[in-house]
């Protein structure tokens, strides 16, 4: 069947056949390369007005201003009585217009789109056919797809993968679904989910350099020997506790050879004959110094 949107009419009487400006058509959609001039004069005819009736819908001829109602549209160079073709904004991945404001006339402002991008998808994945002949159904049905899901987001990499963004596992098995038995319907492989790994290095303000404020934050607290594990620290002191000696006070002896986390970056730790203490703080190093490393660092290596 044929896709319907939701539409409120804020001023005059919407009726059926009327042709509609794109406004702000060059943030919605548009065709990459294409001339503003017209991207922001794409026109639109209203093919059908409908009243909603809970699950069905009932064809009107008109709409009056405040109401809210559904109209399927389509590009007046490809209406019925139209040059029977179709341009490329309509047949471009990207190009389905998920929010717009339509106007009679050419200086009305576009309205907000809901659709924030700060509303990013939480899974991604690539799909692509199971046989190199389902491309083209592949391209139809995603955009069939994004058509009908606003929140799918898609996008094509550098080597020409299609990435789906859904916002969940739920979200994404009904989509793969939608797009394998409903929109598409070829099989897909899918892809596991893509995940984004980035690194990134801070360095302390001058304003902060004194303050370990920020250090501690960012320090991790990392066992002492380095090969040891929380479990073995946790063992070596219960044995430690039950082997432990009452010196000449009466005083359990401390145990041996445990290292004591003192604070955030440092660790205090005795040897095996409990002569010696040995306490280790990592410091970051001073400003000088990472300034003459970065200076010289060809030389170095």
């Amino acid at each position: 069947g044929d896709f319907v949107g939701f539409a409120r009419v804020f001023a005059g009487t919407l009726r059926k056949g009327m042709d509609l400006r794109v406004c702000g058509g060059v943030n919605d959609g548009a065709v990459d390369g294409a001339d503003t001039d017209q991207q922001r004069t794409r026109i639109v005819r209203v093919l059908g007005l409908y009243l909603l009736m809970g699950r069905y819908l009932s064809e009107i001829n008109e709409v009056p201003a405040g109401s809210i109602c559904a109209l399927s549209l389509a590009d007046a160079s490809t209406a019925p009585d139209g040059d029977n073709h179709e341009h490329e904004w309509t047949l471009s991945l990207t190009s389905v217009d998920r929010c717009i404001t339509l106007s009679t006339t050419d200086d009305c402002p576009p309205f907000d789109n809901p659709y924030s991008k700060s509303n990013a998808a939480i899974v991604r994945v690539s799909v692509e056919p199971k046989h190199l002949q389902d491309f083209d159904a592949v391209a139809r049905g995603l955009r069939l797809l994004q058509r009908a899901d606003p929140s799918v987001e898609l996008s094509v990499l550098d080597t020409g993968e299609y990435v789906i963004g859904c916002c969940g596992e739920v979200h994404l098995e009904r989509c793969i679904n939608d797009l394998s038995n409903l929109y598409a319907r070829v099989p897909l492989n899918v892809s596991p989910p893509l995940v984004a790994i980035r690194e990134s290095i801070t360095s302390v303000p001058p304003t902060q350099q004194g303050d370990t404020s920020l250090s501690e934050a960012l320090a991790k607290s990392v066992n002492f020997p380095p090969w040891a594990t929380d479990r073995d620290k946790e063992k070596e002191k219960e044995k430690d506790k039950d082997k432990g000696e009452e010196d000449g006070e009466g005083k359990k002896a401390p145990p041996a050879a445990a290292a004591v986390e003192i604070g955030k970056g440092s660790v205090r730790v005795e040897t095996a004959n409990r002569r010696a203490v040995i306490t280790l703080r990592a410091e970051p190093l001073p400003p000088e110094v990472v300034k003459w490393l970065d200076d010289n660092e060809g030389g170095i290596s």
